[in-house]
């Protein structure tokens, strides 16, 4: 059985580089920065995309300096905490209402 499967494999492999032998094959390539330097199209792609990142960028850096902000806040009031010895729940609190801004 393993040899017919072997010779079937073999005759089929042969069948297909005759084929591809017989047939004109041509090869090419995609010079892509022609494409974005003479097509208005890719262009204007380009500027879309380069918006679409300044936004995230944008909001990157807003996320950035909000989180810092909260964690100033939150370091400043575990010193309180401490300082007036609130209880462990008092603290969990506080944790789950930082988790809460952050995923904001």
């Amino acid at each position: 059985m393993k040899k017919f499967t072997l010779i079937m494999i073999s005759v089929l492999l042969v069948m297909c580089s005759a084929n591809l032998l017989a047939q004109n094959v041509k090869i090419g390539y995609v010079n892509s920065d022609r494409i974005l330097a003479e097509f208005e199209e890719a262009k204007e792609a380009q500027r879309k995309l380069d918006v679409e990142a300044k936004k995230l960028e944008d909001e990157y850096r807003g996320m950035l300096g909000k989180l810092d902000s909260l964690n100033r806040d939150f370091e400043r009031q575990k010193m309180i905490m401490r300082e007036y010895n609130y209880n462990d729940e008092a603290i969990a609190d506080w944790y789950s209402a930082k988790e809460i801004c952050y995923e904001e």
